[in-house]
């Protein structure tokens, strides 16, 4: 029966590990991306600057629309404030973590 509940536990925390890890990366301001080159492209050459954060979230998601993942557009979306106003690619690349 011990071996039992060590085996449960072990599975649960392995199970939970990757999801931690992956929250862990997509905090705001410290988002991942699959392509960081082609995130990098897109702000520099799709995006007229200065933009509000609104107006360059929606540029992105017509430009680009299946571009991001789920959880990539949920850390842009908690990264890029809509209010203000980002004078450079440089400035908005840092809000979402990307150097």
């Amino acid at each position: 029966m011990n071996r039992i509940m060590r085996g449960l536990v072990v599975m649960a925390v392995l199970a939970a590990a990757p999801t931690a890890f992956a929250a862990d990366k997509m905090k705001p301001g410290k988002c991942t991306f699959s392509n960081v080159a082609r995130v990098k492209a897109h702000a520099g050459e799709h995006i007229k600057f200065p933009a509000k954060g609104k107006e360059v979230k929606e540029a992105c998601k017509k430009e680009w629309p299946d571009e991001f993942t789920k959880d990539e557009w949920a850390c842009i979306d908690a990264s890029i404030q809509d209010d203000k106003e980002y004078k450079n690619a440089g400035e908005l690349l840092a809000a979402v973590g990307v150097k």
